[in-house]
């Protein structure tokens, strides 16, 4: 059984491999995308299998949702400026 645990290298490894299945055609929906994401990450560095394809999605719309709230705030302290 995989570890419930996300460390910044699985992270990374999901962000890679997230853009590798989507910028690579063809492109099957989201839950074909995620199936894809799901069979290239344990692949990568630091990255383990038994990761399912809601843990996976789930845990890039957390990094995610980080990344647009620090742009949020990156453009409202530059426009501030």
């Amino acid at each position: 059984m995989a570890s419930s645990s996300w460390t910044d290298v699985k992270d990374i490894a999901l962000v890679e491999a997230w853009e590798e299945v989507y910028t690579d055609p063809p492109r099957q929906g989201q839950r074909g995308l995620w199936v894809r994401v799901q069979q290239y990450f344990p692949q990568l560095r630091g990255s383990d299998q038994g990761r399912t394809v809601d843990a996976l999605s789930s845990r890039f719309r957390v990094i995610r949702l980080d990344c647009e709230k620090f742009e949020r705030y990156y453009k409202f302290v530059d426009d501030s400026s």
